[in-house]
């Protein structure tokens, strides 16, 4: 079995859901979630990584939310790496990829009807587990205008960085080409656009051209075939669900999954967690069993690609428990 992924732990939707009775807090309800932890720390790796950043962000403008901690969470999802050019670079493209979800106009307040999310979120499931495609295939098949298009400064910037690692011409295509999918999820115009487009769209893609990413960042090559394959962008797309679940976990808000769901079902914060976390644990549960069966027969390339997606999922998650 590929190193990194680790046999399956116990199964079946909200398995750590039931550790969280008691509680509704964020950092207990993220602690308790099925995913691994990260493999390394490195903090003054992480001190380093985010100098550059402070000093690329300062150069294109940019707030300096837009790339809060993410010297830190580039150091944790990238153990294989040292290098702090390549650990930049995956911190931009992380906050690139915050850029474009965050261009998203703001849901109307109150927000829009709740159940339509969760409805949303199902579907995309179904259409990750059963037709190997992103939500947004079929309800955005070109890429609409988006504030971050691949002209934006800090797009243009972190594909160059990426370039200069180096990355060969089809993996910065495809790395464009996460930014695009992207773009033309995230809802754009005056709206008004309740939270459950916003959630089921742009979010649970935000994480997307990140993932895409993992190979040129950590030094080797997906080939064409491998990277177009659908069962592994079906396993990828599973991870990016993830993490997006994980961080509304981490982070509460009104227009969150939590929310979401407390309003739809009529149910108390802590209740509304647990439901939360179930499908979040549904979904790290679907991962790791695609990821794991395909591991079994992987070329070495993918079998590394692999376990780079289940220790950058524990980086993130240990990125969201830390104090």
């Amino acid at each position: 079995m590929t190193p990194g992924l680790p046999p399956p732990g116990p199964t079946g939707i909200g398995t750590s859901a039931a550790t969280l009775a008691e509680t509704s807090r964020p950092a207990r309800a993220v602690a308790a979630l099925y995913c691994p932890t990260a493999v390394r720390t490195h903090p003054a790796l992480a001190q380093q990584v985010q100098h550059r950043l402070h000093q690329w962000a300062d150069s294109l403008g940019l707030p300096p939310q837009a790339i809060a901690g993410h010297g830190q969470l580039a150091v944790l999802t990238h153990p294989d790496t040292d290098d702090p050019a390549r650990l930049t670079t995956a911190a931009q493209l992380l906050a690139v990829g915050k850029l474009i979800e965050a261009a998203a106009p703001p849901p109307p307040n109150p927000p829009g009807p709740a159940p339509v999310l969760v409805q949303a979120l199902d579907i995309a499931l179904q259409e990750i587990y059963d037709a190997c495609d992103t939500p947004h295939t079929a309800r955005h098949p070109t890429p609409a205008p988006s504030p971050v298009t691949s002209d934006q400064p800090a797009l243009r910037s972190a594909l160059a960085a990426l370039s200069a690692l180096p990355a060969s011409p089809y993996q910065l295509d495809r790395v464009r080409r996460a930014y695009q999918a992207l773009a033309a999820a995230t809802p754009t115009g005056s709206g008004p656009h309740p939270p459950w487009e916003h959630l089921s769209h742009a979010h649970i893609n935000a994480y997307s051209p990140a993932l895409t990413a993992l190979d040129a960042i950590e030094g080797y090559e997906l080939s064409p075939a491998a990277a177009a394959h659908p069962d592994l962008q079906r396993t990828q797309h599973l991870a990016a669900l993830a993490a997006a679940l994980l961080q509304d976990l981490a982070h509460p808000a009104p227009t969150g999954l939590t929310a979401a769901i407390a309003r739809a079902d009529r149910l108390g914060t802590p209740a509304a967690t647990r439901r939360a976390a179930a499908i979040h644990d549904d979904t790290m549960h679907a991962f790791h069993h695609h990821a794991t069966e395909l591991a079994a027969t992987a070329d070495p390339a993918t079998g590394r690609y692999l376990a780079a997606l289940w220790t950058w999922l524990g980086g993130h998650h240990t990125f969201h428990t830390a104090p």
